[in-house]
């Protein structure tokens, strides 16, 4: 940080090298983590997706093919 004053008033000034150092020092998602993320994703919009496809079915249909299979 460059420090400098104006009238008493003292601002810091964050020069490059502390912006790079910032973004370096954020812990960012690995790949592996990314795919977990996704993973839980795709298998709750499956379970959400086959509960509304029942609700579109209807749940007679489903008894039906229980029942009659």
């Amino acid at each position: 940080m460059k420090k400098f004053a104006l009238n008493n008033i003292k601002f810091r000034i964050p020069v490059l090298g502390d912006i790079f150092a910032t973004f370096k020092a954020i812990q960012w998602p690995t790949l592996k983590d990314l795919a977990k993320n996704l993973l839980a994703v795709l298998i709750i919009s499956a379970i959400i997706g086959g509960y509304l496809w029942l609700l579109d079915k209807g749940f007679e249909e489903l008894r039906n093919l229980i029942l009659f299979n």
